[in-house]
Order: C-alpha cells, then sequence, then structure tokens
C-alpha cells in the first residue's frame, strides 16, 4: 500500500503542471488528481451523467445547473459560471469527481478553490463518491498545507 507521504510528493510533482493557476487552485487540482489516479473516477454518458447529477442536487438542495458538453480538445476538464447556473463538462462522457468539482462551486457559491470550495468539495465526494475518495483528498489537502474543516 502507498504510504500518504508518496501520495504528497505525488501532488509535488503533478503541482506544477499548472502554471497558468494560483498556488491553492494549482494544488487543489494536484490533490485531486492524485486521488483520481489512486482511486479512480467513473466517467458516464452525458444524458446518464445529467440524470445522476440532476439526483445529487436534489438530495443537496440545489438548484440544478444547466449542463453543457465542451469538445473533447483541450485541458481544461470543466468550468462553472456561477451566476447563471452554467456548468460546462468537457466530452461526451465526463467524470463523476469532475461533475462534483463544478457542483462544488455551485455549492459553495466559490469562483476560486479556496476553502469554502474545498470543504463542499469533499462533502460532496464523502456523499457522491466514497468516503474513500473524500477521506484521501481531505488527507492530501491537510498534508499540502491547504485549509479545510475538520473531518467529521
Amino acid at each position: 500500500m502507498t504510504h500518504i507521504r508518496e501520495l504528497v510528493e505525488l501532488v509535488q510533482q503533478r503541482f506544477p503542471a499548472y502554471e497558468q493557476c494560483s498556488h491553492e487552485q494549482a494544488l487543489t487540482y494536484a490533490c485531486e488528481d492524485v486521488v483520481i489516479d489512486v482511486l479512480g473516477s467513473r466517467a458516464m454518458a452525458f444524458a446518464e451523467l445529467e440524470e445522476w447529477l440532476q439526483d445529487v442536487c436534489e438530495h443537496e438542495d440545489l438548484d440544478m445547473p444547466v449542463l453543457v458538453s465542451t469538445a473533447r480538445r483541450g485541458h481544461v476538464a470543466g468550468s462553472t459560471d456561477i451566476e447563471r447556473n452554467v456548468v460546462c463538462l468537457r466530452g461526451s462522457n465526463p467524470t463523476v469527481a469532475i461533475a462534483l468539482h463544478e457542483l462544488a462551486h455551485v455549492a459553495s457559491r466559490a469562483e476560486t478553490h479556496d476553502q469554502s470550495f474545498r470543504d463542499g468539495l469533499v462533502g460532496l465526494w464523502r456523499r457522491h463518491l466514497s468516503i474513500e475518495h473524500a477521506a484521501l483528498l481531505h488527507q492530501l489537502f491537510l498534508q499540502t498545507e491547504l485549509s479545510v474543516e475538520a473531518w467529521k
């Protein structure tokens, strides 16, 4: 089994790939990447994901965002327009992790990847991806000195 220190090293190796991002955003993305590399994330056909996300939004008491599929090319996996409640996801088979990342922007009303966003993301992953995914993400946030609320 991989030790947490090895995973933190992987985060540090992945971090520079996000050179156009702020330090906080790059670390957040790198932590998510490592969790998904280790534990995976289910990809769904866009129509299936939309139906699943509707159920998530009902459970979370959120207005369902308008979902838009963007071209497969490019490096941006998703984006969110909080004011218009629109989520764009790349490709016809986005992953649950990416969809929940974008929904965390909607739920937290955070355009950045600040603590309120990270707290929301950990909670969404815990409830709708798996407790294992959420716990590892939370631990990586802590180990890379990204603020996040205490594990409950």
